[in-house]
């Protein structure tokens, strides 16, 4: 992607944006960050278990949807035209701190309350990471290679016509899908991941923000919140070799889908920066190198959103009657820009 050629999406009111959670990926701080973005109806659930609940008008009309939907879902629902995002995670952290989190779920686990065994915490809850990836049972079958089934997993039953409502028991046929063990075509998932509006890798969670802030012409964002952390992470290097080969055996597709990943964020992330010092840099900017400072960045950011939203916001001036400037779009009720303050 050379600079000339770096898409800057502008959202309309029609548009839906999707956020594909996938567990354990930093989902729910980056949810927060975009929170204040997405003025937009907004799906009120984020699993699917309350989608079966929901009207099919209630699902058609969302525009914001966030949630642990996978992408072969959220494009059922809403179309395969709608705008994804999402965001990775280094295989083997996400695989080690999906089994905490299911720790911590068995602590307020009753299995009196449970319909079916399925997760079995019973067992989790005294489980060391070697037990758990020695154990041949469901639970292990739901954490491998999550990432890739996220994106290139099908669930809808046979026969499920597009537009249709949501067929009941969604949550279930996603459990058993996941817990059958099959897997997926890899070149599904980076073909999905290729589509996608936005992608982010924890690992560079910074340089994503600066990456989504730019994609979209939205004012810089910092990262300053940190939710649903796992305490108590076991470091990968005190991980028994043993252990960690089985974790890698487990995980060959994530760990191939995170590798096509970083090359394909590298890409995109370089063409960013490469488009900001084109249009908006000066020769200080020139004479930057990896890694980017962030205050430098943060203001060829500013720079960048002031270019293609502040022209949209003079197209039309009231204080002397209406003005139109045909050269460009008209701004209307809907924006898709972050909420910013009054001084009033």
């Amino acid at each position: 992607m050379t600079p000339t050629r770096q898409v800057v999406r502008r959202l309309s009111a029609d548009d839906v944006l999707a956020f594909i959670h996938i567990p354990k990926t930093a989902g729910s701080t980056l949810a927060a960050l975009l929170d204040p973005l997405l003025p937009g109806r907004r799906l009120p659930v984020h699993e699917l278990g309350p989608l079966d609940r929901m009207r099919a008008g209630e699902i058609a009309a969302a525009r914001s949807i966030a949630g642990h939907f996978p992408a072969s879902v959220v494009e059922a629902l809403w179309g395969a035209d709608c705008i994804q995002l999402t965001i990775l995670r280094e295989p083997l952290a996400r695989f080690t701190s999906h089994f905490r989190q299911l720790q911590v779920e068995a602590l307020g686990y009753d299995p009196e309350r449970a319909q079916e065994d399925v997760w079995d915490y019973s067992r989790v809850r005294q489980m060391s990471l070697g037990d758990f990836v020695a154990d041949p049972g469901i639970l292990l079958r739901r954490a491998v290679n999550l990432q890739t089934r996220y994106l290139a997993m099908e669930i809808m039953p046979e026969g499920w016509r597009s537009g249709a409502a949501a067929p009941f028991e969604l949550l279930v046929l996603y459990k058993n899908t996941l817990a059958s063990g099959k897997e997926w075509p890899l070149d599904t998932a980076k073909a999905r991941l290729e589509r996608m509006a936005w992608f982010g890798l924890v690992e560079r969670f910074q340089e994503s923000l600066f990456l989504l802030s730019f994609s979209f012409a939205w004012r810089p964002m910092q990262n300053v919140v940190r939710l649903n952390a796992v305490k108590n992470k076991a470091a990968r290097d005190a991980i028994d070799d043993e252990i960690l080969a089985r974790m890698v055996s487990y995980n060959t597709q994530d760990l191939a889908l995170y590798t096509f990943a970083q090359q394909l964020f590298e890409t995109r992330y370089q063409g960013a920066i490469d488009y900001l010092f084109e249009r908006h840099g000066s020769r200080r900017h020139a004479r930057m190198r990896q890694p980017y400072d962030p205050a430098a960045l943060d203001e060829l950011l500013l720079r960048h959103y002031s270019a293609i939203r502040e022209p949209r916001k003079r197209a039309m001036d009231l204080s002397g009657g209406v003005r139109f400037a045909w050269d460009r779009a008209l701004t209307g009720a809907f924006g898709w820009s972050m909420l910013e303050s009054s001084s009033k």
